[in-house]
């Protein structure tokens, strides 16, 4: 990882100033798009928030900001480094339920003994087709494909030089069927996505040395109880705002390598923490928790501010670009 250069961007670093038109395009996008109210993540009385650690099966008018902490270990005789990161993504639906996204990352890099550094990853773009929608079962599923551009980051951050491509299937299931004998478990619901990585390139040169892209397979399911439900579907527990719009959530998330020498090797979190749904926007936070040494062994944290476009603008820049007959 390197220190970013300064270019043509008025003494701005280049992947800062990179990082600034992804944040403007995001904000921008919904102002270009005029055009029913598709509600956010809703099948029938369930609500399901948007997860910070796994991609949501849901395809959402939304602009996501993550943040995030944690000191990771070092690899290769790499000291320890504590990354302090900011995402930004976008989503914008083309017709009802499919959806594109765009999105970027600015990651603050401070290694051990060494220098600090700064830089943008790679330009992420994606679609989203959610294919399965059934009301009496809460029941949700999607196919998705990202692409990861190579050489639109900071390589010296370790932005890749090679595009990836990800197809992904994503799933939800609310378990609001549950017979009256096992009601409470009523607000119990289950997130979860599966992908795959393929580089297009199966050798890089990284610092003067070749290095093999492996395939990886990126995995999570997020378990979480939602207390509105409780509220208004179940029972009223006579739960007092906010603490009636929280979602206790806990997420488990990794990647593992399926070739090229790393055949096996898993990294991954458990993450527990909170969610609070407002009518428009939701919050979240999360630590991280490693699953292995290879992860690390210090905890981490995610924060998280999710606006819901479509429910913010829902008969303008919250509806689809195009609508089917």
């Amino acid at each position: 990882m390197q220190s970013c250069p300064l270019g043509a961007t008025g003494g701005v670093p280049r992947s800062l100033a990179h990082f600034y038109r992804i944040a403007l395009l995001s904000c921008l996008l919904p102002c270009l798009y005029p055009a029913i109210a598709w509600p956010h993540g809703v099948i029938g009385n369930r609500f399901f928030p948007s997860t910070l650690a796994i991609e949501d099966p849901f395809a959402n008018d939304e602009l996501s900001i993550l943040g995030g902490h944690i000191k990771g270990p070092g690899e290769d005789n790499e000291p320890s480094t504590r990354v302090t990161s900011l995402d930004g993504e976008y989503a914008k639906t083309i017709i009802p339920n499919v959806a594109l996204s765009i999105g970027d990352e600015y990651t603050y890099a401070d290694p051990d003994g060494e220098k600090t550094k700064q830089g943008s990853g790679n330009l992420e773009l994606g679609v989203k087709y959610q294919f399965y929608t059934r009301t009496s079962t809460e029941s949700v599923l999607s196919v998705s494909l990202g692409a990861s551009i190579g050489n639109t980051g900071d390589t010296g951050l370790e932005a890749d030089d090679f595009t990836t491509l990800s197809p992904a299937i994503l799933f939800g299931q609310g378990f609001g069927s549950l017979p009256d004998a096992a009601s409470i478990f009523r607000p119990l619901a289950l997130t979860g996505s599966l992908d795959l990585n393929f580089p297009l390139d199966s050798m890089s040169t990284v610092n003067g040395e070749e290095r093999r892209n492996p395939v990886t397979n990126g995995w999570g399911v997020a378990l979480m109880y939602n207390l509105h439900y409780l509220q208004t579907s179940v029972h009223d527990m006579h739960i007092k705002a906010p603490f009636n719009r929280m979602v206790p959530i806990v997420e488990v998330a990794g990647e593992t390598c399926l070739n090229r020498g790393c055949s096996g090797d898993t990294t991954g979190f458990v993450n527990p923490g909170i969610i609070w749904i407002g009518r428009k926007f939701q919050l979240g936070a999360e630590a991280q928790i490693p699953i292995n040494n290879r992860t690390g062994s210090d905890v981490g944290v995610l924060l998280q501010v999710h606006f819901f476009i479509d429910d913010m603008f829902p008969r303008t820049f919250g509806r689809p670009l195009f609508m089917e007959p």
